[in-house]
């Protein structure tokens, strides 16, 4: 989180890249706006093994998260981090517990970080 805050708009899908690569707990990591649309790519770790079917895929840009509760939750109330209770990641058809975290870029914009973390 810290990596991305105060990050100019062009520079976090980079880093959201680079650090996917340096958390080996983390499935996959995206970002979305204020109203909950998906902003990022989804970003996956090396590896990881998904689910292969029509059910699950990784959300792509502009996909709506707003009635995900690792979103609703988060914007609705007076907290900056929420973490899901254990859930199957459409992302990946595994099961896994979502990380959601508001934070601001370099022009004060509000985004929110998504970590798929695995539940084992």
């Amino acid at each position: 989180m810290r990596a991305l805050a105060g990050l100019p708009e062009e520079e976090i899908e980079p880093t959201l890249g680079r650090l996917i690569k340096e958390n080996p707990s983390v499935e996959c990591l995206f970002i979305l706006n204020e109203e909950g649309f998906q902003e990022s790519e989804t970003h996956t770790r090396p590896g990881v093994a998904f689910k292969q079917n029509a059910l699950f895929h990784p959300a792509r840009p502009g996909a709506d998260h707003s009635m995900k509760e690792y979103f609703y939750l988060l914007s609705d109330s007076f907290v900056n981090r929420y973490r899901t209770e254990p859930y199957v990641s459409q992302a990946s058809g595994n099961l896994c517990v979502t990380l959601s975290a508001i934070f601001r870029d370099a022009e004060n914009n509000a985004h929110i970080l998504c970590l798929d973390i695995p539940w084992r």
